[in-house]
């Protein structure tokens, strides 16, 4: 008896050991769907919980205590296929006076559909081709990497959605980026013409020389 009690003992420490590992291999974070793949039970998450040795910041997605907790890349945990775009991007490379603290800006394909994507959220929804134009990652503030749009997507994004953006922080945007060294205007002509609003694009540049 006292043999069994002690395997199971050893393979509740195992349990743990695997779990804690693997988030200080991970910056800290392990989601549900990740301890799935461990061939672990969910359970044993809420059971860290309630230990004080992981805190959970979304749904689905915990975090170590030691961690200053990232709410771009929780998100990104939680929900995959959502891309960091507009203001919210443009935040990301030093192009936004408007600070995402109050509202996000993202982007997901027109099919994909939560719950979760409601306010503080502005969700763009588009077509897979438009979806996957300028996609890539970039690093949070908190150290973190996440889906979003490079910053010619994201000069044609706030163009092209400029009734819904602040005609001044639109302005402000477009024209530090013309004035950025790493500006590909190449690029961002293509993608305007792939996304219908090159005639929007080239005036905002016009206007700026």
């Amino acid at each position: 008896m006292a043999v069994q009690t002690l395997s199971k003992e050893y393979v509740k420490g195992q349990s743990r050991t695997k779990i804690l590992e693997y988030m200080r291999q991970n910056n800290g974070y392990i989601t549900s769907r990740e301890v799935y793949r461990l061939s672990l039970h969910r359970e044993w998450l809420r059971i860290l919980e309630r230990e004080g040795k992981i805190e959970k910041l979304g749904r689905g997605v915990y975090v170590t205590p030691d961690k200053w907790p990232d709410p771009y890349y929780a998100l990104n945990l939680e929900l995959p296929k959502v891309v960091f775009s507009h203001m919210t991007a443009l935040y990301f490379y030093d192009l936004s006076i408007k600070a995402p603290d109050d509202e996000w800006d993202v982007t997901v394909p027109r099919s994909y559909h939560s719950f979760r994507l409601k306010k503080p959220y502005t969700v763009f929804y588009v077509s897979p081709e438009a979806y996957g134009l300028g996609l890539t990652k970039v690093r949070t503030n908190f150290g973190n990497y996440v889906n979003a749009y490079d910053v010619e997507r994201s000069i044609c994004d706030v163009i092209r959605s400029r009734e819904r953006e602040d005609y001044e922080y639109v302005k402000y945007a477009v024209r530090e980026y013309l004035r950025s060294r790493k500006k590909n205007l190449q690029k961002l002509v293509e993608y305007a013409e792939k996304l219908g609003v090159q005639s929007k694009v080239e005036r905002y540049i016009e206007l700026q020389y």
